[in-house]
C-alpha cells in the first residue's frame, strides 16, 4: 500500500490525553530517569479548546521529483507479482522550482499537575526536558510514527503552584502542536 498524503493528526490531542493519563507511572518514571528528580508523581493531562484543523501550504526548498505513475487503469487486472514499473524513481530531470506541500495542523491548550519535592518551578533546562519528553509520545500512540512523518511541538506557556489545601503542586500549561504534511 502506498500513501501520498499526510498522517491524520486531526484526534492527535485527545489521544495524547488518553496515553499520557492511561500512563501515569510511566510517564512520572520517565521524567525521573530524564532529569526531573523532583517530581514525585506525574497527574493527569487536561486539554482545552478544540481547534479545527488547518491546512496550510509549505513552500519546500528542495526541487521536486518527478515519479514513475503507479495508478493501474480501472481495465487492468490486479496481479500478484510485483512489477517494476510500481517503484517510484527519480527522474534524472528534476525541477527548479521549489514544490508545494500542504499540512495538517491541530492544536491545544493543555495543562498538566504535578507533585514536586521539593516544590520549585522548573528551570529552563528542566522545562526542555519536560517539552521534549511530551512531544516523544507521539510515537506511542495513533499511527505510532513521529518526526519526520508528525512532528510534534509541546511549549511549556507557564508555571504556577496551585495547592488543594493540604498539598501544593506545580501546574504546568502548555501548547501542543501536531503536524503532518502531504506528500509523503
Amino acid at each position: 500500500y502506498e500513501s501520498r498524503f499526510g498522517y491524520n493528526v486531526a484526534n492527535y490531542t485527545r489521544l495524547f490525553q488518553s496515553y499520557i493519563n492511561d500512563n501515569l507511572d510511566g510517564v512520572t518514571v520517565s521524567m525521573q530517569e530524564h532529569f526531573l528528580t523532583n517530581v514525585v508523581e506525574a497527574g493527569r493531562v487536561q486539554m482545552f479548546f478544540t481547534r479545527s484543523p488547518t491546512f496550510s501550504p509549505i513552500v519546500s526548498s528542495s526541487p521536486t521529483f518527478a515519479e514513475k505513475s503507479t495508478i493501474p487503469s480501472e481495465t487492468s487486472d490486479p496481479s500478484m507479482t510485483p512489477s517494476i514499473s510500481s517503484i517510484p524513481t527519480v527522474s534524472q530531470e528534476s525541477s527548479f522550482f521549489p514544490s508545494t506541500l500542504t499540512a495538517l495542523t491541530i492544536q491545544k491548550r493543555g495543562r498538566q499537575l504535578l507533585q514536586v519535592d521539593p516544590l520549585l518551578q522548573f528551570d529552563p533546562f528542566q522545562v526542555g526536558i519536560y517539552e521534549r519528553i511530551m512531544q516523544n509520545y507521539t510515537a506511542s500512540f495513533g499511527h505510532m510514527v513521529g518526526e519526520p512523518f508528525i512532528m510534534t511541538i509541546c511549549n511549556v506557556t507557564e508555571q504556577q503552584f496551585v495547592s488543594n489545601g493540604v498539598t501544593s503542586q506545580l501546574l504546568l500549561s502548555f501548547n501542543m502542536r501536531y503536524e503532518s504534511r502531504f506528500g509523503y
